[in-house]
């Protein structure tokens, strides 16, 4: 067994100590070192008072005022549960590049948009929580490490390159200037 996977089951047994009867079951269904779809479908065989006190104790908001459901069905809520159990494994920063785990009860400056995965709190994350100030911006997102590397996304983009059409432009404008 890998250190990972070592520090994973560590971070499930740390929730199972923590979690109400409920949420044991719906924990105890999640193993690390199997793939998404098998773990979803363990999940997906808890039942939906067992599935809602887990988001409860992972913190999610399932229910309206009115108490009404906010997730329209449990393969919804199951899938988020997993990204929510996997945003407390260790991950590396997309920035500083240094190894960093987030707990139950951090509140990250910045939240992956895809994942959940809260952001490490190193100064180049500070300096971005800082520029976009208290309200992000509509249209801000944070995409973290995990996802960047899974979707294939640059780290660090090449510059782009000039169209033919843009060349061809500038070429002309250059020439009329002299």
């Amino acid at each position: 067994m890998s250190e990972a996977h070592q520090k994973q089951i560590a971070v499930i047994g740390g929730l199972l100590n923590q979690a109400d009867v409920n949420a044991k079951r719906v924990l105890s269904s999640y193993d690390p070192s199997v793939k998404y779809e098998d773990n979803k479908a363990s999940l997906k065989k808890c039942n939906a008072a067992q599935l809602e006190a887990c988001a409860t104790f992972l913190g999610f908001t399932v229910r309206s005022q009115a108490n009404e459901k906010l997730y329209r069905n449990q393969d919804i809520l199951a899938d988020r549960l997993i990204l929510k159990i996997e945003s407390l494994f260790e991950t590396q920063c997309s920035d500083c590049s240094l190894k960093y785990q987030n707990k139950l009860d951090d509140t990250p400056l910045l939240t992956c948009v895809l994942c959940m995965q809260g952001s490490h709190d190193c100064e180049q994350i500070r300096a971005k929580s800082e520029a976009m100030g208290d309200t992000k911006p509509v249209g801000t997102s944070w995409l973290c490490f995990g996802c960047l590397s899974k979707n294939n996304l640059a780290l660090n983009p090449p510059p782009k390159q000039q169209s033919k059409r843009t060349r061809t432009y500038s070429a002309v404008s250059e020439a009329a200037s002299d």
